[in-house]
């Protein structure tokens, strides 16, 4: 167990991963990592990156929209590091939309 893996996470430089890369990323936090930490990726690091495709492209990647469905399957985790965070700090209807689209399309575990 890595316990600065925040510090050693920012030295990769996510803010210049691939859409690809970030899909892979998430997929292994969704899955290795407790909801815990793996809702402070999704908040720091992906959710950053979402936004910041949305605004320039004017519609997300195909790899971010996956790595969102991806990030799911730690449902409280995306609720606490992706949506609340999305709402609380004034998300565009564009955004909104999307995210939306993830949640419809996914079957939320319990």
């Amino acid at each position: 167990s890595l316990h600065n893996w925040e510090e050693v996470l920012y030295l990769t430089r996510p803010d210049q991963w691939t859409p690809g890369s970030m899909y892979a990323a998430t997929r292994i936090f969704a899955s290795n990592l407790n909801p815990k930490m793996a809702q402070r990726f999704y908040n720091l690091v992906l959710l950053d990156a979402v936004r910041a495709d949305i605004c320039a492209e004017k519609k997300l990647n195909y790899h971010y929209y996956m790595a969102l469905k991806k990030a799911l399957y730690k449902p409280a985790a995306f609720f606490k590091g992706i949506l609340l965070p999305l709402c609380q700090d004034n998300c565009t209807l564009r955004e909104a939309a999307i995210v939306a689209s993830v949640l419809q399309r996914v079957s939320i575990p319990v």
